[in-house]
């Protein structure tokens, strides 16, 4: 009697095992070796190119250089647990830190520059070729400094070895960095992202102040902790909430929905339609990555958001040609051929549609690591993260499996939200702007545009 109980039972985890087994390889989308392959192509990108940009002051090569890395950084450490990662970011980060100045060392700057507030900037944008100081350069430089800290702030484990950097982060945050902002975020001095032509978030593109909405939203969940409940902050931290939600009702009234492919297009500034021009792939994950933030914040988006987004990427951008699989350089699939291959933030999407994992992977492996650019080995990075999140779920799938099985000796199903897939939008409902359900599936090109999401309280920055 015993064998055959045995033999049920083991029969049933063996068929749940390979079916687990068999939906990996058909939702795996090729991640062959999962995290591993991704994680020595990073390091062999990363042997050749780690002190390209190291001790240069150009604010530009900071956020679009060492940005990434230190955000590779973070990915890596959160994926092995291998300090070694952590102790890389220190050191890039405290290079970037000793290069902050008040004023340039030399050249024309506005004399406004000289407001006691350190600092990056760059002479590379200015038609003049003056120094500036940019926002979207600090809020990208500075949001892995802040997850930094958040990490440290969160881990007992990390802080007798990095509590003192990430206490020291966030002080030049606060005090050098939002605190420059914050003194001028009321200025009239005209429609730029650099300080001196400042008039305001409302006119720069998308990308640069949802950039810094993020590095708000971020240092907001900081004085959230319970151990920093009743730090008197630099700014007041009605600023860290206030203006990253302004920022979320924007962006999400910019959003265009593809009802075809009931998947998100947008414009690269804020307002409905496209405007001057589509936002580009790549700068979409700076607009992608704010979601994400706000996501998780339960502020204006939410999960199924987020799956438009993915589809975006799915559906929209991607196609084929005699060459293979490529992307499209703007989100609503119009454009050159895309060869940056920026697609950090998309991979973070692969939670809500799996397939953009297999996607990404067969782009990546087409590009050999001697071609390789910072952006590309970012994307790799999170890509060791992304596959070694999805491991664990299949991991935990299993154990609750077994648990069941040993039970009832019945493998239960997966509960959960369901949210829309690659295969369709079964699950979504789409509404207009009166709150009334739409129908979608309408004809390719029909764009359907989103009201306000919100509470309608009056938002004061």
């Amino acid at each position: 009697m015993w064998r055959r109980h045995f033999f049920s039972f083991f029969c049933c985890r063996a068929i749940f095992l390979l079916v687990m087994v068999a939906s990996g390889v058909a939702a795996g989308n090729g991640l062959r070796g999962g995290g591993d392959e991704w994680l020595a192509r990073f390091q062999a990108w990363h042997k050749e190119n780690e002190f390209r940009a190291l001790a240069k002051s150009n604010s530009a090569n900071l956020a679009w250089f060492e940005a990434p890395l230190l955000r590779s950084y973070l990915y890596l450490f959160s994926a092995t647990g291998d300090t070694f990662w952590l102790e890389r970011f220190v050191f890039h980060s405290d290079s970037i830190l000793r290069m902050m100045r008040d004023v340039p060392d030399t050249g024309y700057f506005w004399p406004g520059y000289a407001d006691g507030f350190l600092g990056w900037g760059t002479t590379v944008y200015d038609p003049a070729g003056f120094y500036q100081e940019y926002l979207v350069h600090d809020a990208v430089i500075c949001l892995p400094l802040v997850r930094f800290v958040l990490m440290v702030y969160q881990d007992k484990g990390l802080q007798a070895r990095f509590k003192e950097r990430a206490d020291f982060y966030r002080s030049v945050v606060e005090k050098e960095v939002v605190g420059k902002w914050y003194a001028s975020w009321n200025a009239r001095r005209g429609e730029g992202g650099e300080l001196e032509r400042f008039g305001g978030w409302r006119f720069v593109p998308l990308n640069q102040f949802l950039a810094f909405g993020e590095l708000l939203a971020l240092l907001k969940k900081v004085h959230s902790l319970p151990a920093e409940q009743g730090v008197r902050g630099v700014v007041p931290v009605s600023f860290y909430t206030a203006v990253p939600e302004s920022m979320a009702q924007v962006f999400f009234q910019s959003l265009v929905l593809d009802l075809r492919n009931d998947a998100w297009v947008w414009g690269h500034w804020a307002g409905y339609g496209f405007g001057k021009r589509v936002e580009d792939i790549s700068h979409a994950n700076i607009d992608i990555s704010f979601a994400i933030a706000m996501t998780e914040q339960g502020c204006e988006f939410c999960a199924a958001d987020l799956a438009r987004f993915a589809r975006t990427l799915l559906r929209v951008v991607k196609a084929e040609d005699s060459s293979g699989v490529f992307l499209y350089r703007f989100v609503n699939g119009s454009g050159p051929k895309d060869s940056i291959l920026l697609l950090e933030s998309w991979v973070r999407l692969g939670r809500f549609a799996p397939d953009v994992y297999g996607l990404v992977a067969e782009l990546l492996r087409q590009i050999p690591v001697t071609r390789m650019n910072v952006s590309m080995a970012v994307t790799t990075a999170v890509l060791v993260l992304e596959m070694k999140k999805k491991e664990d779920e299949e991991r935990a799938d299993v154990d609750r499996a077994e648990g069941r099985v040993a039970q009832d000796g019945v493998a239960g199903s997966k509960g959960g939200i369901l949210i829309a897939g690659e295969n369709g939008a079964k699950g979504v409902t789409v509404f207009d702007v009166s709150g009334r359900r739409c129908r979608a599936g309408a004809g390719a090109g029909v764009y359907f545009r989103f009201g306000r999401r919100g509470s309608g309280k009056v938002v004061v920055y």
